[in-house]
């Protein structure tokens, strides 16, 4: 029931915040599938989100331990919590990043590993990533309008979101499910 409790305090204090279109981040959808996946003990959905937010969190964890080092984020993703314009306590409810791999990585242990995780979540991302499209460009939500790396858009639109599809899908899901799928027993429910 935290998982339930943390939500209910979580979304309102976001979607005020920072608004209604960060609900599409992929880590934020990790969260919210995340929570959801732990209150219905469903496999499926702790499953899918642990592969999504494994290695984004890490990216997030260099990026923003770039910035306390160097005083420069490395992508640009964590910017919002170095800015001062944010009361320090919304900044940290961000450190969920940090704590959300590991609460799911615990329930996988429990759960089991539902196979059908990385078609899910591809799904999910896709639907996130064009979704992202449709929000300010200057939020750039899920490098939908320019990449975290020379922050530039690769080729027209539908080229971008479609290598920006692919890089997450098979960039940082399929690597996160062959692992899973490795350290953790097949779901009671998915028996495959």
């Amino acid at each position: 029931m935290a998982a339930a409790g943390f939500l209910l305090f979580w979304a309102p204090v976001y979607w005020h915040y920072w608004g209604l279109d960060n609900f599409l981040f992929l880590c934020d959808l990790a969260l919210m599938f995340g929570c959801l996946g732990l209150v219905l003990q469903s496999p499926l959905l702790i499953s899918s989100q642990t592969l999504s937010i494994l290695l984004i969190s890490v990216f997030w964890i260099v990026d923003a331990g770039w910035h306390v080092v160097s005083g420069h984020n490395l992508f640009g993703a964590t910017d919002y919590m170095f800015d001062s314009q944010y009361p320090l306590w919304l900044r940290l409810i961000s450190l969920f990043h940090l704590v959300l791999p590991l609460v799911l990585l615990w329930a996988l242990d429990r759960t089991g590993y539902d196979r059908r995780a990385f078609r899910f979540q591809a799904l999910v991302a896709l639907a996130a990533i064009l979704a992202s499209r449709t929000a300010k460009a200057s939020l750039n939500i899920n490098f939908a309008y320019t990449n975290p790396f020379s922050h530039r858009q690769i080729g027209t639109a539908p080229v971008h979101l479609t290598v920006t599809f692919l890089a997450v899908a098979f960039g940082l899901y399929l690597p996160a499910h062959i692992g899973l799928r490795k350290l953790f027993a097949p779901s009671v429910r998915t028996n495959s």
